[in-house]
C-alpha cells in the first residue's frame, strides 16, 4: 500500500540483505494497492525499490 506517489508504470525490485536482486516485476499503478507474491522467497529482511517516471522510493521490509 501507499503507492500514491508512484504514477504510470511502476518497476518493483526486491533485494536481499546482501544486495542481490531476488525479484523484479512491474505493473501499471491504476490502484494504490498491489499484492506481490513472495512464494519461494526465504524469510528475512529485504529492501524493496519502487521506481516510476524518474521517482524512486526504497523501503526495508520483513518477510515472515
Amino acid at each position: 500500500e501507499g503507492l500514491s506517489s508512484q504514477v504510470g508504470i511502476v518497476n518493483v525490485s526486491l533485494f536481499n540483505i546482501l544486495g542481490r536482486k531476488v525479484l523484479n516485476t512491474s505493473f501499471d499503478n491504476s490502484l494504490n494497492q498491489r499484492v506481490i507474491s513472495t512464494q519461494g522467497i526465504s524469510q528475512g529482511i529485504y529492501v524493496v525499490e519502487l521506481e516510476s517516471l524518474g521517482s524512486r522510493t526504497t523501503k526495508k521490509i520483513l518477510i515472515k
